[in-house]
């Protein structure tokens, strides 16, 4: 059921609710106070009317009983007078009560009042009849207190209708006044329980607005809970991609950047290293040229031995620094024109297997042993084999610099698998500080007193540009190659070769 369909619901519902309280209390209510009008205008006022009746009834049986004692003159006229009276409070009763079409069983009080009529008239005749003529005979009154009694009757039985009636229309407008305090009731209990259900369904808008409020604040990393119903999750789901995609965006953003500025940083490097090899290449030949031919001057001077051996000590010296700071500048022309790479397919395990080859009399010389862990598998990869050789040696020597006091091993390892091969050379040295270990691959950044930082920068240079990678990382290998936590690891990542994938060895 979708978001908009769990909210209208219950919201029609509850409107259908309290339509059907307003209508039926409504009802109810319009039902009981049209009874009672009715009952307060006709059937209440007809006991009283009967009443009157009956003290008509009651003064002409006065008459009757001290009938002797009026004269013929009193006769005549008391007693047309008070059947005048009598005839008038009759009819209003009557006219009255057949008037009335509620309650059904004021039909027999009806029927009752129209016998009351006939026996009336019948009476009134006689009646009128002896009062004019006097030799007529009395009628018995007992036919009269007869009539009196039933109107005394009917009279009780109207007034215990009436009383039945203002009991049934009380117990109507309670009936009425409880329905709708239950509907009311039963409306408010669905009502809070639509809101507290409304607000449970609606929570998961605080948490999708706490989680753009932190996107907005820039923290992409912040995931979303999913959770309500399936449009709250599915929102909280695309919300929280949308973090990931601005998240790898802006780390992509920053790593372009970077590589920017590294790319900046080594062509402003090269270009300096340029300068300054041209600006001190040719004084340090004329240096070295003049060096050697004073060393020549010094031998045709016939100094004393001793005084001839000092001054050529020195002149040594100064070759000897000079051929230094040409080495530096060397290396600096090198760092400065890296030449594209030409890739070929190599086999890794045997450029390794000629590298170990090339470097280990150097490694005899700082009392390193190198060793050769090859891929079981050999691979091909597509790099150029001059520049991958060189950053190799680089990584070769400088791990041999780190054991030159103690001695130690320097370990070559060959892996291979998803689309690329591995070459890490690991040694048991002094390792690197970790907080110079993130500025290693700086230009001019350099750990030795007397480097130039731009080996390491070179080789990282040299990789990038076919295509590679490398790591640092600390080694965890001891002596006998054991887990430690001394020395480093540099790990070189290369793209194996398309479509060949790897050939035996």
């Amino acid at each position: 059921m979708s978001l908009s369909a769990k909210i209208l619901a219950p919201m029609l519902l509850l409107i259908a609710l309290f339509a059907a309280n307003t209508l039926y209390s409504a009802q109810r209510l319009s039902q009981a106070l049209n009874q009672l009008s009715a009952l307060q205008t006709s059937l209440s006022a007809l006991p009283d009317s009967f009443r009157e009746v009956r003290r008509e009834a009651e003064i002409i049986e006065g008459l009757f009983n001290r009938w002797d004692k009026l004269d013929s003159e009193q006769r005549a006229r008391l007693v047309p007078l008070r059947f005048a009276a009598l005839n008038a409070r009759l009819s209003e009763s009557l006219i009255r009560l057949e008037a009335l079409n509620y309650p059904p069983s004021i039909e027999s009080l009806q029927r009752q009042g129209r016998s009351l009529l006939a026996t009336y008239v019948q009476l009134e005749s006689e009646f009128s009849q002896y009062a004019l003529e006097a030799s007529v005979e009395l009628i018995s009154p007992q036919r009269w207190s007869t009539w009196l009694t039933a109107v005394k009757s009917l009279q009780n039985r109207l007034i215990r209708l009436s009383n039945e009636e203002v009991q049934r229309q009380q117990q109507t407008e309670q009936e009425a006044l409880y329905s709708a305090l239950l509907f009311t009731s039963l409306s408010l209990i669905l009502g809070l329980s639509f809101l507290i259900y409304l607000s449970r369904l609606i929570d998961p808008i605080r948490t999708l607005t706490e989680g753009v409020i932190t996107f907005e604040r820039g923290d992409y990393s912040h995931r979303i809970a999913a959770s309500g119903s399936e449009e709250f999750s599915q929102l909280a789901l695309a919300l929280n991609k949308m973090g990931e995609a601005i998240e790898s965006r802006d780390r992509q953003l920053i790593a372009e950047q970077q590589q920017r500025l590294e790319k900046a940083s080594l062509a402003a490097a090269g270009h300096l290293s340029a300068q300054i090899t041209h600006e001190l290449r040719n004084p340090l030949s004329s240096i070295g040229l003049n060096s050697e031919l004073l060393a020549e001057e010094l031998l045709e001077l016939g100094l004393q031995p001793e005084r001839e051996r000092e001054l050529t000590q020195l002149l040594r010296e100064i070759s000897r620094e000079i051929e230094r700071l040409k080495a530096i500048t060397e290396e600096y022309l090198r760092y400065a024109r890296i030449p594209p790479p030409q890739l070929h397919d190599i086999e890794l395990n045997q450029l390794c297997a000629d590298i170990i080859d090339f470097s280990r009399a150097e490694a005899l010389r700082s009392r390193v042993t190198l060793r050769l862990d090859p891929d079981p598998v050999s691979r091909l990869v597509r790099v150029d084999s001059n520049q991958l050789r060189s950053a190799l040696i680089n990584l070769i020597r400088n791990s041999c610099e780190a054991l030159e006091e103690s001695g130690g091993d320097v370990q070559i390892s060959i892996r291979s698998g998803g689309g690329e091969a591995s070459v890490k050379v690991t040694d048991n040295g002094p390792g690197i500080a970790p907080e110079l270990a993130e500025r290693i691959f700086e230009p001019f950044f350099s750990t030795k007193p007397q480097g130039t930082g731009l080996g390491l920068s070179m080789v990282r240079q040299l990789i990038e540009a076919q295509g590679g990678r490398i790591a640092l990382k600390p080694s965890l290998l001891n002596n006998d190659f054991q887990e430690v936590t001394a020395g480093c690891s540099f790990t070189v990542y290369l793209p194996l070769t398309p479509l060949l994938g790897s050939v035996l060895q």
